[in-house]
């Protein structure tokens, strides 16, 4: 999976590609992610890295695991009948509703009332 980026201090990662500039969070400070040189979902990967998490013997291994792999626990999704649609992780979309709804709607906002960052 892609590498994620957190807040200092904070425990939840989140999927940048870019490295803010003076950012050193140990874990988070690798080199900026080329979007065009990320590959689509592949399921055998999806599937490896799912039993790895499944097979951690402790919270700490979990934990780490979570990181190592980008699974943060097994999708609901893995429970519908296989035949019936893609496989993990191909069947998930992008959340177009939040890029435009809410993300651009709050960043429109701000510009128009002259207090966007």
């Amino acid at each position: 999976g892609q590498r994620g980026r957190r807040k200092p201090q904070q425990p939840t990662y989140y999927p940048a590609t870019l490295k803010p500039d003076d950012y050193s969070v140990k874990g988070c400070d690798h080199p900026d992610i080329d979007i065009d040189q990320i590959n689509s979902p592949d399921t055998l990967e999806y599937q490896h890295n799912l039993r790895v998490l499944l097979q951690s013997t402790s919270k700490r291994s979990f934990n780490k695991n979570r990181l190592l792999t980008g699974i943060v626990r097994p999708s609901i999704c893995l429970g519908f009948h296989q035949t019936k649609m893609f496989k993990v992780p191909r069947c998930f979309s992008l959340d177009i509703m939040h890029l435009f709804n809410l993300n651009l709607t709050q960043l429109l906002i701000s510009i128009w009332r002259n207090s966007a960052d």
